[in-house]
């Protein structure tokens, strides 16, 4: 259902209609970071088991367990915002409700094979029924083979790629504050010599639950204590946050009993926060509140997240967008962005993660991050190419993975829904040639053409290693990581 802040369908809306389904015998749910939408869904799962006598199986992989903190994970803009749960955590709720988990999508076949056999199920008929409706997949395959391959060019795929990612932070976040209302004080972390005491917390962002914005507050703003003392106050888009919502977010912030100018300032920082957040199509605005003694109120450390997708797409917020600095980023990052792939490097100063990984879907990507680790191996990166992978983009993949020096194999591993594995078998060996690699690479292929990558893999008398099951690659992708540390050792 895709990880959007203001999602049409949530978990619970789709497990009410498969209950009901005569046709659905076991389901599988596939969650990542962001939101708490799983929560939701392991509170109806234990509902659910305890009031039906025979439950339909579940089984479910959460994305994202080793994601890099606080970066837009993929193109599909995977992110965890202010109060989401962390994916181990989601994985623990389901866990906890009678789910099946897996940390690979490539296991959810056997698993609920076993999870019908064992509620009685005949595992066989289902298997027909899936081969059946698997025949449409020959469609596809026409489609693909009278497809041009020039269809999608890689400037064409830069041109639409949409991260959400721009953080400002800093002075410039306060200058934005100051600009948008000039009755706002506002201190960046640069300037802070120490920190004061008895700061407040507040965040403005996206209810995602409630499809609403909301209002986070918290009256302790200590590591240990702020997701206790945090609430949501959620109200309508359209009318910003009424005065009860203001009243009732004091009350939390026990400023109930300040005085009146005081109440009046907060009042007005809160309704511009909120119109900032709206006009400038943020994401998150976020910071520290200090109340003085004269009973004016200062901003301590602001930041902000804002939607690339309204600039990279309609040319909106042009003036929001030129804060970016590049200067900051890394280089590889900003060349990856620049032929539409998302790369991020993982813990890039410990060297015991070299296993560079390719992947298309930022999902897949995901757990095939958190699959390898649960092998034993770690990942040097996360590397979404996108749905619609060229050869050309497999090439540029493997140029930015190889600057990472701590590599010392290369882990493909492509579902071809809307990605020819023909084409990434072409990205592939021109990569080899184009590039003289030395290292090993492992290439799993399963999708759309998949029998041609694979024997054009099989064939080419290069150092590739070819593989359809998940977890054979897997393990000869850390068996290979760990003999070429030897040999560099």
């Amino acid at each position: 259902m895709g990880g959007d802040p203001v999602a049409g369908t949530n978990f619970v809306d789709a497990l009410r209609v498969f209950e009901h389904d005569d046709d659905t015998e076991g389901i599988i749910l596939v969650g990542e970071l962001g939101g708490r939408a799983e929560e939701e869904a392991a509170d109806w799962i234990t509902a659910y088991n305890s009031r039906t006598e025979c439950p339909k199986p579940i089984a479910a992989v959460i994305g994202g367990i080793r994601a890099a903190k606080g970066r837009v994970m993929g193109h599909a803009g995977a992110f965890g915002g202010p109060g989401d749960f962390a994916a181990q955590k989601k994985y623990n709720f389901l866990k906890r409700a009678g789910v099946t988990m897996v940390d690979h999508p490539a296991k959810f076949g056997n698993v609920m094979k076993g999870l019908l056999a064992g509620a009685g199920k005949d595992v066989q008929k289902t298997k027909r029924s899936a081969a059946t409706s698997q025949r449409r997949g020959i469609h596809t395959f026409q489609r693909t083979l009278h497809r041009p391959s020039t269809a999608i060019l890689p400037n064409q795929v830069a041109a639409t790629t949409q991260q959400r990612g721009l953080k400002v932070r800093g002075q410039q976040a306060a200058d934005l504050l100051t600009q948008f209302d000039n009755s706002i004080i506002a201190y960046p972390e640069d300037n802070m010599t120490s920190r004061p005491e008895n700061l407040k917390h507040l965040c403005m962002t996206v209810d995602r639950e409630a499809r609403q914005p909301c209002i986070m507050v918290s009256f302790d703003t200590y590591r240990g204590k702020l997701k206790r003392s945090t609430r949501r106050f959620t109200f309508p888009y359209h009318k910003g946050p009424d005065g009860q919502t203001i009243q009732n977010i004091l009350q939390h912030l026990r400023l109930n009993v300040v005085s009146p100018s005081t109440t009046a300032f907060m009042t007005q920082l809160i309704k511009s926060l909120f119109n900032l957040w709206k006009q400038k199509e943020a994401i998150t605005i976020s910071t520290e509140l200090l109340i003085k003694d004269d009973g004016t109120v200062a901003l301590y450390t602001p930041r902000m997240l804002f939607d690339d997708a309204a600039f990279k797409s309609a040319g909106r917020q042009a003036d929001v967008h030129a804060l970016r600095d590049r200067d900051a980023e890394d280089p590889a990052e900003l060349e990856a962005e620049a032929h539409g792939i998302v790369y991020i490097k993982l813990e890039p100063q410990n060297p015991d993660y070299n296993i560079g990984t390719l992947v298309n879907g930022a999902g897949l990507a995901m757990n095939t991050v958190d699959a390898i680790a649960n092998h034993g191996g770690n990942c040097a990166n996360f590397l979404d190419t996108g749905g619609k992978a060229t050869s050309d983009t497999v090439k540029r993949s493997f140029e930015i993975i190889l600057r990472d020096k701590r590599v010392k194999v290369i882990f493909v591993n492509i579902f071809g829904g809307l990605t020819d594995c023909g084409m990434i078998a072409e990205g592939v060996m021109l990569a080899f040639k184009e590039l003289g690699l030395t290292l090993p690479v492992v290439v799993r292929l399963r999708g759309t053409r998949e029998e041609v990558g694979q024997k054009m893999i099989a064939e080419s008398g290069l150092q590739l290693h070819a593989f359809d099951d998940f977890e054979e690659a897997a393990e000869k992708v850390i068996q290979l990581a760990r003999e070429e540390t030897a040999k560099a050792d």
